[in-house]
C-alpha cells in the first residue's frame, strides 16, 4: 500500500514535470519563431552573392541627392523573380528609391511621367528616372 502511494506520487510528479517541460518548450519555440518573423535579417547563401548589393552599389545609394523612381515593365503577375528581388534590395537600402511595376497593356498612362515613347517600351524594360533624366 505504502509502495503504491509512493509510486502514484512519483508518477504524478513525473507527469507534472513532463507537462511543464512540454509547455515550456512550446512557449520557447513559439517565442523564437515570432522573433524570427519580426527581425528583418536575411543571409545570401549563393556563392556569387547575387541577392546582395555590392559595396559599390550601397555607396552609390548613400550618395544620392535626388529621389530615384524605378519602373519595371512586366505584365501583371509575370514579373521576373530576380528583378523583383534586386529592386526590393535597392528599395530597402535607400529611402530615395521608389519602385513600381507597370503593365503597359493595362496601364499605359503610368508611363507618362517617365516621358518616354510608349511604342519603344517593351515588357521586361527597366526605366530609371531621377530629376528630369530617364
Amino acid at each position: 500500500m505504502k509502495r503504491e502511494k509512493s509510486f502514484n506520487k512519483n508518477l504524478r510528479r513525473f507527469q507534472i514535470i513532463t507537462a511543464a517541460s512540454i509547455l515550456g518548450i512550446i512557449f520557447i519555440a513559439t517565442f523564437v519563431v515570432m522573433l524570427c518573423y519580426k527581425l528583418p535579417w536575411r543571409y545570401d547563401m549563393t556563392t556569387e552573392r547575387i541577392f546582395t548589393l555590392s559595396d559599390q552599389s550601397i555607396s552609390a545609394l548613400a550618395d544620392l541627392n535626388e529621389n530615384v523612381q524605378i519602373a519595371a515593365v512586366y505584365p501583371s503577375g509575370q514579373e521576373e523573380a530576380m528583378v523583383v528581388s534586386l529592386l526590393g534590395e535597392y528599395e530597402k537600402a535607400s529611402d530615395k528609391i521608389e519602385v513600381e511595376y507597370i503593365d503597359i497593356e493595362r496601364e499605359p498612362s503610368k508611363l507618362a511621367k517617365y516621358e518616354l515613347d510608349v511604342a519603344t517600351v517593351v515588357n521586361g524594360s527597366i526605366i530609371v528616372k531621377s530629376g528630369q533624366r530617364s
